[in-house]
């Protein structure tokens, strides 16, 4: 609505409330308009009232709104605000859950083939195409895993290249100290027949297959290389 300083209305929207307005009530409301522009309540409290006052001419530009008008725009700005955020907050929660996903899933697989790995000794495959901080840590994983592998078949080797040479020490032994026994079990028994030159001889025999035992595995005695000497000028003499 548009008034003149005396109080003439020259255009209005024609609201009932407006046209009902008298030219004195008008021209004697208390704009209070400061500065050129006021802002207050109608005297029935039902409008909110916005007044300008032009410079040049004094006429107002005064502009009528509902309360309830307001609070239903308040109300209608409050629902969609919290719609929206409803939304938004989904959306977020959705792209958090895609972030994080894609983030855990990785490593949850990594927890998964380590496992696998302790339990079956299996070698995992590489999986990852990406080029980040997981595939690599992957990556190394699975290396780390053929590298173990490569040991624990290289100790296996050679445990068993171990033990069969350990079997041949043992069967080489086995023949000479057989021997050996045998022939001191002669030795008593030609002492027994009462044959001491043959029992002589074949202990001379017996003490140099004993030496020859453990003569190149530890050190001897200057005694026990001349008894090794006379046994086998012994022998040699029969």
């Amino acid at each position: 609505m548009i008034v003149n300083e005396g109080g003439t209305v020259i255009v209005s929207s024609g609201d009932h409330y407006i046209e009902s307005l008298r030219k004195e009530e008008l021209i004697n409301w208390n704009f209070g308009i400061e500065d050129g522009y006021a802002e207050f309540v109608d005297e029935s409290g039902e409008y909110r009232v916005y007044a300008y006052e032009t410079k040049y001419n004094n006429w107002k530009y005064v502009s009528f709104i509902r309360k309830d008008d307001l609070l239903n725009d308040a109300k209608t700005i409050r629902k969609g605000v919290f719609v929206w955020g409803i939304i938004f907050t989904c959306i977020f929660l959705c792209i958090l859950f895609l972030i994080s996903n894609g983030i855990t899933k990785p490593i949850k697989l990594i927890t998964h083939k380590m496992k696998e790995f302790e339990v079956k000794g299996e070698v995992p495959e590489n999986k990852f195409t990406n080029k980040d901080e997981i595939s690599y840590l992957y990556e190394t994983f699975v290396e780390m895993t053929h590298g173990i592998n490569e040991l624990v078949e290289q100790n296996y080797e050679q445990s068993v290249l171990q033990e069969k040479q350990q079997i041949k020490i043992l069967q080489a032994q086995i023949n000479p100290h057989f021997l050996y026994n045998t022939l001191d079990i002669i030795n008593w028994k030609a002492r027994e027949k009462n044959v001491p030159e043959i029992g002589g001889m074949i202990k001379a025999l017996s003490n140099n297959l004993g030496y020859s035992f453990v003569g190149n595995e530890m050190e001897v005695t200057v005694e026990e290389e001349i008894n090794h000497i006379e046994d086998y000028l012994y022998q040699a003499w029969f």
